[in-house]
């Protein structure tokens, strides 16, 4: 057996000789302890023998007036193992410590584990969110889509209408005369136009200007028969 420290039987001490015993054992010993009738520690240097460190304890209590209750037991001081010094007087020591420890080690992984849930929450919530967001884009973008179409659809409606409209007002497809929003969406054809502007008359301005727009397309009509009349007989 490893000799590293030894124990004392030194049962029914005081408080004031159990201080006194502490306060020897503690400058001359790693770990020192004293407690339940057992007083021990750890060697610094291992003493000359099992006899001399016997008389050294038992000389030092007489002379500090400690009456042993158990002078007649030879075997009172014993060497022991490091391991028999820790479980017979630092059990309860070593016990809390490793409590403490314990204590220690869970309030620090409960701490981690609360960091690492914060985290996956917060990763949670911002995928949620990123996710929230996309659905809308998308929403929108389907709403701007559907929005645009609609009124590319409705742009090229009124357009083919004007054109119509132009057409059977003037013979022509190309005046640069408008319509009403109303007129181009609630009216098929020009006669229909005319209809309608009996309830609500257009502005005299308005019909000149109509008219005007309508004679520069005569007259770039002609126009343009004429340049591709000339242009076919000097082909010839």
């Amino acid at each position: 057996m490893e000799t590293a420290a030894f124990i004392a039987e030194v049962p029914g001490l005081s408080a004031s000789e159990r201080e006194r015993l502490l306060a020897w054992g503690q400058k001359r010993f790693h770990r020192f302890r004293c407690r339940d009738g057992l007083a021990g520690g750890l060697f610094k240097r291992a003493p000359r023998s099992l006899n001399a460190l016997q008389q050294l304890l038992g000389k030092n209590m007489a002379n500090w007036g400690i009456e042993r209750e158990n002078v007649g037991n030879r075997g009172w001081l014993r060497l022991c193992s490091k391991a028999e010094f820790q479980e017979r007087l630092m059990g309860k020591e070593i016990a809390e410590r490793w409590r403490r420890l314990a204590a220690a080690s869970l309030d620090k992984a409960t701490k981690r584990e609360v960091r690492q849930a914060n985290a996956r929450r917060r990763v949670i919530k911002e995928k949620i969110k990123q996710a929230k967001a996309r659905r809308l884009a998308e929403a929108f973008a389907a709403l701007a889509a559907g929005v645009q179409q609609r009124k590319e659809e409705t742009e090229a409606r009124r357009s083919a209408k004007t054109a119509l409209f132009n057409e059977q007002r003037f013979g022509l497809l190309s005046p640069r005369v408008t319509y009403s929003e109303e007129e181009l969406d609630n009216c098929s054809s020009w006669q229909e136009v005319q209809c309608r502007r009996k309830d609500f008359p257009q502005p005299a301005w308005k019909n000149r200007e109509d008219e005007r727009e309508a004679q520069i397309a005569r007259e770039r009509e002609v126009s343009q028969r004429a340049v591709a009349l000339a242009t076919a007989l000097l082909d010839l």
